[in-house]
């Protein structure tokens, strides 16, 4: 199933739900829409909702490094910072691999609640220094 993608706080903070199915096109297709709804904006955070998924496959990960690489080079600049919704140790340890293998060009942090990453979005877009 596709990913979602919402906005709050007029636009600022971008909504990505991820799901546990997830096909190569659909993967692609979320990253092309991801770019876009960046590039629409000068500034944002965004939360990236993973609560309801276990692990992907090796193949998934390499597809979802190489999309974030290339979403990084693109719009890199105008992200404040993300915050992955993460519950499950396996998906902890999938995102850990997949940001080694591209490393962000922001502050990122791995949290359990989604209120807990709003609130984390919120201070980045006010105070970008902070961690």
């Amino acid at each position: 199933m596709k990913p979602t993608i919402a906005s709050r706080d007029d636009g600022s903070i971008l909504l990505v739900t991820i799901f546990p199915v997830l096909s190569p096109t659909e993967a692609t297709e979320h990253f092309a829409e991801l770019a876009v709804r960046i590039e629409q904006r000068e500034r944002v955070a965004i939360v990236v909702d993973l609560s309801d998924v276990s692990v992907f496959s090796p193949t998934m990960r390499n597809l979802g490094a190489q999309e974030m690489q290339s979403l990084y080079r693109r719009v890199g600049s105008r992200v404040a910072g993300v915050a992955h919704v993460v519950r499950s140790a396996p998906t902890r340890g999938m995102l850990t691999a997949i940001h080694w293998l591209a490393p962000p060009p922001f502050v990122s942090v791995v949290l359990e609640d989604g209120a807990q990453a709003l609130v984390w979005c919120r201070g980045r877009l006010r105070d970008p220094g902070r961690e």
